[in-house]
């Protein structure tokens, strides 16, 4: 995601922009000279690149430098996933008007496009709303900027290889540049050569694959041979198993089940109040996720009241017997087989049940009859000590 490595892709592809005849309504580039003119850019693109974030995103408060959120802000910041000093776009009760505002400011001081989430990796797994990702689609075409998407968690899960070529948000816009992670079993940066801004290149047919050889023979990092081949074997996977499709059916049984399963617990059952996320990308509140007495994938800081839930896409989870046998009322069986394997490995849960921080060191500190660990903080292990056997 860094921007100065965008920007080096962005004028490999204006440089080979020649080749091919455009579709778009718009003449292609068709000479090397002045290509940052060509792409309506400015010399601080160039030397100074930042990308732009939605400002009521988890992603852009710890991005924030006048972020509040403590050590868990130092820690995000150091790693700099979207480079430094990002732009922070404000859209909530916002006209097309004054956001294209925003956005032709942040381009007059480096800004080289926008990334968003469709379904925020953080917090509650909030979904974008389609009516936005158009606006923001639309306004990036008409200021020449880049239109991103941060598909880290989402691809394959959320019911299409990636989650904005869902129907909702196909066919309202294009993005340029897309980020895969760990769906994927590699990180890398797709191009969509028919997206917002890379559309106006004209690069069609063979010239696709010209400009991609190229771009590859500069980079100085390529993929480790096993990274490579774990990647390849995911994506066979995927397709043979029709993961994209089967994502939708396991995550809308699974969260059938979890409001099933919350109701007979005594909760206020609404959706919107407990599940976050979309399809197979399940963000479940602490209080049931632990009462189910799974352990789920903490977001961000112990404060968040969510967990993530990361269903296998292979296994057949759409039926809710199965779900009984794995979770349920019928698990315990499973539950203490796979302890005794822990145990046989002088091994034990790694993730808390409750926050799904990393467990104690301690060995004897875990429920082997549920297999489940718990981690330091004394919330959570006042949680492990009431919590009630399978």
């Amino acid at each position: 995601m860094d921007p100065n490595n965008i920007v080096k892709i962005v004028l490999t592809l204006t440089e080979l922009s020649m080749s091919e005849s455009s579709d778009s309504s718009e003449s292609p580039f068709t000479d090397e000279d002045d290509t940052l003119k060509r792409l309506g850019w400015e010399d601080i693109q160039l030397k100074k690149p930042r990308w732009a974030l939605l400002s009521d995103t988890y992603a852009a408060a710890l991005s924030s430098p006048k972020g509040h959120l403590g050590s868990a802000s130092k820690s995000f910041n150091s790693q700099k996933p979207y480079g430094s000093d990002p732009f922070l776009l404000h859209t909530e009760g916002v006209s097309d008007d004054e956001l294209r505002d925003q956005i032709y400011e942040a381009k007059e001081k480096g800004c080289i496009g926008i990334i968003v989430e469709i379904v925020e990796n953080q917090y509650n797994g909030r979904v974008l709303d389609p009516r936005l990702f158009h606006r923001l689609g639309n306004l990036c075409a008409e200021e020449q900027i880049l239109l991103a998407v941060d598909e880290t968690l989402t691809a394959i899960r959320c019911g299409a290889p990636f989650s904005f070529q869902r129907e909702e948000y196909f066919e309202v816009a294009s993005p340029d540049i897309v980020f895969f992670g760990k769906a994927m079993a590699a990180h890398g940066t797709a191009l969509g050569f028919d997206g917002q801004l890379l559309k106006r290149f004209g690069i069609l047919g063979s010239s696709r694959g010209r400009a991609i050889r190229k771009w590859q023979s500069q980079f100085q990092k390529p993929l480790s041979t096993s990274d490579l081949i774990q990647a390849l074997a995911t994506l066979e996977i995927a397709a043979k198993g029709n993961f994209a499709m089967s994502s939708r059916i396991i995550g809308q049984t699974i969260r059938a089940y979890i409001l099933e399963q919350a109701a007979k617990r005594g909760h206020q059952v609404k959706p919107h109040d407990i599940l976050g996320g979309l399809e197979s990308l399940i963000f479940v509140r602490k209080d049931i996720a632990g009462e189910l007495l799974v352990m789920g994938a903490r977001t961000s800081g112990s404060w968040i009241p969510w967990v993530k839930w990361l269903p296998r896409l292979e296994s057949d989870m759409s039926r809710v017997e199965v779900l009984e046998d794995v979770i349920g009322s019928s698990s315990r069986q499973a539950r203490e087989d796979l302890s005794k394997i822990l145990v046989s490995k002088n091994s034990k849960p790694s993730w808390c049940f409750w926050c799904g921080n990393q467990t104690t060191t301690k060995k004897d500190d875990w429920c082997q009859r549920c297999c489940i660990g718990v981690c330091a903080d004394d919330v959570c292990g006042r949680h492990y000590i009431r919590h009630e056997h399978t």
